[in-house]
């Protein structure tokens, strides 16, 4: 064996001077960086679809009490806000015959329902009626709201209106706990 062949059996087979990764070392760093980008993009869009219903929750919780604060600023006769579940429209009333005048309406990228005792019923044209005091008139009873449910596990998903004031919560069980 001459002493180039030596050399060769013992760099490992590599001919003298030349280093450097082989096919297969950069095959496997290659996939192990792909495992780790796919495992940070799904946790990345779980992150901004949690993040994305907790400000939606929070902006419509805001804008039902905007609606409780024009009715009692503006002292219309009633003031409206009409819930579907892609959206709500804010409906002024100036007198008990008044059809009402828009106020303003805000679409919603994630789909809100009624929830009560459990179960989830579709929001189709519901009122939610404010007096001039600022009060939920109509229903009479608290309604909660839910925001997307079963998608995400946001902190807030739930809004719980009352006639004097309304909350944020998570749905958990039956009900609207508040945070």
């Amino acid at each position: 064996m001459t002493h180039a062949q030596e050399r060769l059996v013992k760099d490992g087979g590599k001919p003298a001077g030349i280093d450097g990764f082989s096919l297969i070392e950069l095959l496997v760093v290659i996939a192990v960086i792909s495992i780790l980008a796919a495992l940070v993009a799904l946790d990345f869009h779980s992150w901004t679809t949690k993040s994305n219903i907790d400000s939606q929750v929070k902006q419509t919780a805001a804008d039902i009490e905007n609606a409780r604060m024009s009715a009692q600023m503006t002292k219309p006769y009633k003031y409206a806000m009409v819930l579907n579940p892609n959206g709500y429209t804010f409906i002024s009333y100036s007198s008990a015959g008044d059809p009402g005048t828009q106020a303003g309406s805000t679409s919603l990228h994630y789909s809100i329902q009624q929830f009560s005792g459990g179960t989830y019923s579709p929001l189709n044209n519901s009122t939610l009626l404010f007096s001039s005091l600022g009060l939920l008139s109509s229903p009479a009873s608290p309604v909660v709201i839910a925001i997307t449910p079963g998608q995400g596990n946001s902190a807030v998903n739930c809004i719980s209106i009352q006639t004097f004031k309304s909350n944020i919560g998570q749905i958990q069980g039956g009900s609207c706990v508040s945070q």
